[in-house]
């Protein structure tokens, strides 16, 4: 994982993932409040995030599947109003994650070092992190940009279009486009079959 690459070129790095331990749960403000501290406090030289996107996904559609929980719009992006108590619930998580993870580069940007925060691609008429007025908000600082890239051509095992925003750091070696050649590929939940490069 991304441990063992960082650590291959002497340095250290620190991963909070929830899929890891429960300890690593930013929602606690207790928790937050430290590595807030410590950010402030300079003790990282480089900040990495990537916050949960589900309650963001494009993915989510009116086919019978997951429903959409929120909208591209200012005020919808922040959840539909009709949200069943349940999803108020995960887009409230989700926005409060997100709004951390911008805290945070916030306060790298202040001590002009460098940050990346990835999330899948933003596509027209579809939710995004990167939608929320604190990404709209960061993007206007010098310096801070976006590139969007296919983690395909990094061995991904689909095109997985993904937007990075990066301040302080090279990101044009970032594979803006898939060349693996076309072929058939089946979906498996629908049966349908696309002629392209990647799932």
């Amino acid at each position: 994982g991304l441990d063992v690459f960082v650590e291959q070129w002497g340095a250290t790095i620190r991963t909070l993932d929830i899929v890891r331990s429960l300890e690593h749960d930013l929602l606690d403000e207790g928790r937050w409040a430290k590595i807030r501290a410590e950010l402030e406090d300079g003790v990282f030289d480089g900040l990495g995030n990537a916050a949960p996107c589900s309650s963001f996904s494009a993915g989510r559609k009116n086919d019978g599947g997951p429903r959409p929980l929120r909208g591209e719009k200012t005020l919808d992006v922040f959840g539909f109003k009709w949200l069943s108590p349940g999803e108020k619930t995960k887009v409230r998580e989700g926005t409060l994650i997100a709004m951390r993870c911008f805290e945070a580069c916030r306060i790298m940007y202040r001590l002009l070092r460098p940050f990346w925060f990835e999330t899948p691609a933003r596509q027209a008429g579809k939710p995004s992190v990167f939608k929320l007025p604190e990404a709209i908000d960061l993007l206007k600082c010098d310096n801070v940009m976006v590139r969007k890239f296919v983690q395909c051509m990094l061995d991904a095992v689909s095109t997985k279009p993904t937007d990075m925003m990066t301040f302080m750091m090279a990101n044009g070696w970032l594979p803006a486009n898939c060349t693996h050649p076309k072929r058939w590929w089946t979906l498996p939940w629908t049966g349908e079959s696309q002629w392209r490069s990647q799932p």
